[in-house]
């Protein structure tokens, strides 16, 4: 099922994207990065991605997001072992386990 975002730009510019398209371009971007693994000179993967997500946070906060807000991001997507440590137990964001699908 698509996952739709409508937004009004502060001009008066109307966007609409599905998240399920740009997760989908997402994970190819990343999928032709790892066959590029042993093939390219110097290349390491794991620095890459790494690499792309230093540029991702200057990107986002470039368009608007708080250091907060990706923080809070991480913590919502992490799958490691620890992300338990980072979460408040006071804060009012639900617990991505606690989710319905």
């Amino acid at each position: 099922m698509a996952d739709i975002v409508s937004d009004v730009m502060d001009d008066g510019t109307i966007r609409v994207f599905d998240l399920d398209v740009c997760q989908a371009h997402a994970e190819a971007i990343l999928d032709e990065l790892w066959e590029k693994e042993g093939k390219v000179l110097n290349l390491d993967y794991y620095s890459t991605v790494f690499a792309l997500f230093a540029e991702t946070v200057h990107h986002l906060t470039s368009s608007g997001w708080s250091t907060e807000d990706l923080i809070c991001a991480v913590i919502d997507n992490s799958d490691a072992d620890d992300v338990g440590e980072f979460i408040d137990t006071n804060d009012e964001r639900p617990n991505r386990d606690d989710e319905e699908d």
